[in-house]
């Protein structure tokens, strides 16, 4: 097995991972190898399970719907198509899924069980209110993360430059996780994100260090399924080249950092200081202001991600 085999690539890769979160897992209890063990045996892998099965299915039904709009596409669309996924991609889920919620109980009055209270045990539900929970449960955060990843998977599949087309299926994964675990958190639907916010609010850094090992696991899983190309070896190219490679990949990747910064910070606020409680109290009056608010967001991570496609080398 040498270091140009798909294998070797996936299993380095893999291990890389591997040795990043057991880092961050040990900083996170301050250097204490024991708290550090200790931290393993406090995860709950349900929750993980939960969370992976959930991120698996959002990206096979996103694999399978830009499937069926390759088929019914004409080829000639695919610039259109290709730029319509980059921009569906960079929308912001936390407000698409604020917008909905601020229709769904603002404007039609219906309820959405796990935001609310739960008084009855579950042994006491019919089977239509056991389905309807189970499917509040699934539904919506599959649902929501597949629209990003259809996106992402649509421009990918338009991507005329082949090692841009590699990074952006290595680095799949990563972005399904981060949409799941706002999803999950928006939702208040128990699995990782629950268990990681839980941990950040209140600063338990066992329980902090068991979240990590849960988002390495599950980046193992996705290492795994999603190929490792050859998108990171070495190109000849000479200096004025590398120089554009540098700067493109940097507008690139601000791109979307600037996408990361209104999904994510909402993790590790408190619960009274939280983005998603006021921006759900304003979708409450109007459900379409607050989806006009990620337009904003949207073009400006276009416009750093085009000037990125623009000045790296073809």
């Amino acid at each position: 097995m040498n270091w140009q085999s798909d294998l070797f690539r996936r299993v380095t890769a893999m291990l890389i991972i591997l040795v990043v979160g057991s880092v961050v897992a040990l900083c996170c209890v301050g250097g204490n190898v024991e708290l550090w063990m200790s931290s393993l045996g406090l995860v709950p892998w349900m929750l993980a399970l939960a969370t992976m099965s959930r991120l698996l299915m959002a990206l096979v039904l996103a694999v399978t719907l830009v499937a069926f709009i390759r088929l019914i596409l004409p080829q000639a669309l695919g610039g259109m198509a290709f730029w319509l996924g980059k921009a569906l991609a960079f929308f912001p889920v936390n407000i698409l899924v604020w917008s909905f919620l601020g229709w769904w109980i603002g404007s039609l009055g219906h309820p959405i069980w796990t935001l609310m209270p739960v008084t009855e045990p579950q042994s006491t539900l019919s089977m239509f209110e056991a389905w309807a929970r189970w499917s509040w449960t699934w539904i919506p955060v599959v649902g929501f993360v597949s629209l990003p990843l259809t996106g992402q998977c649509l421009s990918l599949c338009f991507e005329n430059d082949a090692r841009s087309r590699d990074v952006g299926i290595d680095l799949l994964g990563l972005f399904a996780m981060a949409l799941i675990i706002c999803v999950e958190d928006i939702f208040a639907i128990q699995g990782v994100a629950t268990h990681l916010t839980a941990a950040l609010r209140v600063s338990d850094v066992m329980n902090l260090a068991a979240s990590v090992w849960m988002l390495t696991s599950i980046s193992l899983l996705l290492t795994a399924i999603l190929s490792m190309s050859q998108a990171w070896a070495p190109e000849r190219m000479d200096s004025r080249r590398w120089v554009k490679l540098l700067l493109g990949s940097i507008l690139k990747i601000s791109a979307w950092c600037l996408s990361g910064c209104i999904i994510l910070p909402s993790l590790w606020t408190d619960s009274q200081g939280r983005s998603g409680v006021p921006g759900l109290l304003r979708a409450f009056d109007d459900p379409m202001a607050m989806f006009y608010l990620g337009l904003p967001w949207t073009l400006g991570a276009l416009l750093l991600w085009a000037l990125g496609r623009f000045v790296q080398p073809r």
